[in-house]
């Protein structure tokens, strides 16, 4: 790509690379340094932070020195040290992923990009409703911004614990006639996924040019997700895997 290309495309890139980081930040609390190696080689984040999961120190330092790093990029990332020492690295991973959709979403690129940030808030917002609704946290992560969905009518929906409510605004945002049993997460996280894929298709056919990349670059990532999916999960049943495949 060329630099404006590689600029426009900078966070789709970065979005698909936090699951990378996140797993060297595993690896290197095991102190399993070959592993954090092989994960950063061919991996596309930057210098800086490459160089951070490689150096000597704790998991918590490192958190806190990708902070920084990451909070004069952006705001909405210097919080991540506290949600790391008060959740752990699930927890954490949770925080950058919100976080990272959020400063995606307010940024304006181009508008194909755009859109696919906005569709990708609404999509993490549906999943972390989902998450208060189902486990009934006493101390709920705060909503998205930059979403198409209205954060008054999360709240309602959170604040009247309305599984009927939530069933609609599943069906709206993937586009289903009926919404997937609310008791599978992978189920519901997968039609969204779903709904996004032919989102970006559709968006593929009508540019000539910012669309059918975003559309390629978002099959690549899908095609390496659902072999991930198979790999891990040979063992599953034909039924189960189904429900979690994107296709």
């Amino acid at each position: 790509m060329e630099d404006s290309l590689r600029e426009m495309f900078a966070a789709v890139f970065l979005l698909f690379e936090l699951k990378t980081l996140v797993l060297s930040l595993r690896n290197k609390a095991v102190e399993n340094a070959d592993a954090v190696e092989k994960l950063l080689e061919p991996s596309l984040l930057s210098a800086a932070i490459k160089e951070l999961l490689r150096a000597p120190g704790d998991t918590r330092s490192t958190i806190a020195d990708l902070a920084s790093e990451l909070a004069a990029a952006a705001d909405g990332f210097g919080h991540l040290t506290a949600v790391y020492s008060s959740s752990g690295l699930k927890g954490f991973e949770n925080g950058l992923l919100s976080a990272f959709v959020e400063a995606a979403a307010g940024r304006p690129r181009h508008r194909v990009v755009d859109e696919f940030f906005v569709a990708f808030a609404d999509l993490r917002n549906v999943v972390i409703l989902y998450k208060h609704l189902r486990w009934e946290m006493d101390d709920p992560a705060p909503f998205v911004t930059g979403g198409r969905i209205e954060q008054a009518r999360l709240g309602k929906i959170l604040a009247q614990q309305s599984d009927s409510d939530f069933g609609c605004l599943v069906k709206e945002v993937a586009g289903l006639p009926r919404p997937p049993d609310p008791e599978d997460e992978a189920a519901l996280e997968t039609v969204l996924l779903r709904a996004l894929t032919r989102r970006l298709r559709r968006a593929g056919r009508e540019s000539e040019d910012i669309g059918v990349i975003l559309d390629y670059l978002w099959r690549v990532y899908v095609q390496a997700r659902n072999l991930a999916v198979l790999y891990h999960g040979a063992d599953l049943a034909a039924d189960r895997l189904e429900r979690e495949l994107i296709t």
